[in-house]
């Protein structure tokens, strides 16, 4: 099986992933994914699924073992999923393969794949909304920018080690009461909530959000 889907390039199967979303959209089981505002809600991450110490390809990504110089071979791709809250379906996306490009010595990153992610479903789905969902490696001001240029949405999570000042300014908030502050039990566990708008994404970007 890997020998006959080596020879084929990944932008021929692309036809494919539409096809089945038009599909659903005809018959209607489309409408049961709509999110927020009419958007459908898309789950992007980065995962590996190939590697090898022996095989590889003029593609491959390679890790270089600094103490012994064995080198490791791997593909990655980003993958993405339309999800919805309520559903226990999927319905996948075609991923973008992070791959050594032509002519370059260095690795390619999950950060360029998003990019070109992003640029390739627009192409694909150039009049549907998407809100974008992702992992706490995602949120920086360049890959929301990518995100806002193709007018989608987007909830991305944030850690507060990376983001030191958003927690702080946060923080700051709701100690002068600026924060909307709500509880929920759901069965024996009580859940606490605060929510504010327009926080900074960091100190470098006070004015993105």
């Amino acid at each position: 099986m890997r020998t006959i889907l080596d020879e084929i390039e990944a932008a021929e199967i692309r036809p494919v992933f539409s096809s089945v979303y038009r599909q659903l959209e005809r018959s209607g089981e489309l409408r049961k994914f709509v999110f927020l505002e009419g958007s459908y809600l898309a789950l992007l991450d980065g995962t590996g699924y190939f590697f090898s110490n022996k095989v590889y390809c003029a593609s491959c990504l390679q890790k270089v073992n600094q103490k012994t110089g064995k080198v490791t071979y791997y593909h990655q791709i980003v993958g993405g999923v339309i999800i919805h809250p309520n559903c226990r379906e999927v319905i996948a996306l075609m991923p973008e393969p992070i791959v050594k490009q032509d002519g370059e010595k260095k690795n390619d990153c999950e950060r360029n794949a998003s990019k070109r992610f992003l640029a390739r479903l627009k192409e694909d789905y150039l009049d549907v909304i998407f809100t974008i969902t992702e992992d706490a490696l995602s949120p920086n001001a360049p890959h929301i920018h990518e995100i806002k240029k193709h007018e989608h949405h987007f909830i991305l999570g944030v850690k507060e080690g990376d983001h030191e000042y958003l927690f702080e300014q946060v923080a700051l908030a709701r100690q002068e009461g600026r924060t909307t502050q709500f509880e929920e039990h759901r069965g024996d566990v009580l859940h606490r909530f605060s929510f504010i708008n327009q926080m900074p994404l960091n100190k470098s970007n006070p004015d993105f959000w």
